[in-house]
């Protein structure tokens, strides 16, 4: 994984991009091949990608910092799809 900073501009960024990071971050986070990890934007943080708290509180230092953006918790927790997430990430780098 790339520690490159995307840059607020970037937000308009792709949402296959960001998938693509959730899907690394998943496979990494539950030790699996990340071939095996294939994410949607319905797919549930919790049910579908098999995140615990923990696993979802990895993520969202990731995606902090690779976006270079703070997710509030309270707004994080809010969030339960994939969707969801990218939604609430670009929300915040607009703001």
């Amino acid at each position: 994984m790339s520690d490159t900073h995307i840059t607020t501009s970037d937000i308009t960024a792709d949402a296959e991009a960001f998938r693509r990071l959730v899907a690394e971050e998943v496979a990494r986070i539950n030790d699996l091949d990340a071939d095996e990890v294939s994410v949607s934007p319905d797919d549930s943080l919790v049910d579908d990608l098999g995140l615990d708290s923990l696993g979802i509180l990895e993520l969202v230092l990731q995606v902090q910092n690779r976006y270079a953006v703070e997710l509030p918790e309270d707004r994080v927790r809010e969030a339960e799809s994939v969707a969801q997430f990218w939604a609430l990430l670009r929300e915040r780098a607009a703001a």
